[in-house]
């Protein structure tokens, strides 16, 4: 399963940047954000300051990215849980 993360590039794809373009998206700020992930406001704008992000962070966030955003951009990993 690392192999096949890495390979999809879930965790490479994820900084603030991109953050901020889902949250202009579904026009959320990130403290909506963070309600919606389950975690707190506090340690979500922490984690935005790092170069990386977490794991599971990352794979929540394809997720909620490609449910939204896959018909309006074609920069969206289609299926994180697709191990082919």
């Amino acid at each position: 399963m690392d192999a096949h993360y890495e390979r999809i590039g879930v965790r490479k794809k994820w900084n603030k940047a991109r953050v901020d373009r889902l949250c202009g998206f579904l026009r959320m700020n990130y403290g909506e954000l963070a309600s919606l992930l389950c975690m707190s406001h506090s340690e979500f704008k922490k984690l935005l300051l790092k170069p990386k992000y977490p794991g599971p962070l990352c794979l929540l966030l394809s997720i909620i990215e490609h449910r939204y955003m896959s018909d309006y951009t074609k920069d969206t990993i289609p299926n994180i849980f697709k191990f082919t």
